[in-house]
């Protein structure tokens, strides 16, 4: 999925059901273009960056929604916090390539650990595959967990979640 700007992470958290359909109908022709009623693998492979940018855009616009509706009583962080002032988004794949810039990491969770008895207590969480040979591992010291209002390591399994600044 390419990269998107704050201007269009800003646009997917405007609530605006008729403007979503709409696009969602735009892809009609694609989405339905298999033959015999199956959906195979070439299906998938095909249609994989589209599928990809409605999962992306899916979940912004339901944030978008709860925070709406049910205000501050999520215990994650409001899609506020998370979007990137820049608006770079990289997949944890791409984030090699970016060590000491600040940008956000959109991927799969594959799993977490604290290691509470480990120098600095670091939390690791292995994005975009499981450890190993994962591509990136954020690492939250200790001393930062305190600004969390969960426990990171417990955070769902194989979710596409955000992370801010490659250090």
């Amino acid at each position: 999925m390419s990269t998107l700007s704050s201007q269009e992470l800003k646009a997917m958290q405007t609530i605006d059901v008729i403007s979503w359909m709409n696009e969602s109908r735009s892809y009609l022709n694609a989405v339905y273009n298999f033959s015999g009623h199956v959906v195979g693998d070439d299906y998938a492979q095909r249609n994989n960056g589209l599928i990809e940018k409605q999962l992306v855009y899916a979940g912004l616009r339901l944030a978008a929604v709860l925070e709406k509706y049910f205000g501050n009583i999520s215990q994650f962080p409001k899609p506020s916090v998370i979007a990137p002032s820049s608006g770079n988004i990289i997949t944890p794949e791409e984030a090699a390539k970016h060590v000491g810039e600040t940008l956000t990491v959109f991927g799969k969770v594959f799993g977490g650990k604290y290691l509470e008895n480990s120098n600095g207590s670091p939390t690791l969480i292995n994005m975009g595959a499981a450890y190993p040979p994962n591509p990136f591992t954020v690492v939250i010291y200790g001393s930062d967990r305190g600004n969390f209002s969960y426990k990171p390591e417990g955070i769902s399994q194989c979710k596409n979640n955000l992370y801010n600044r490659l250090d």
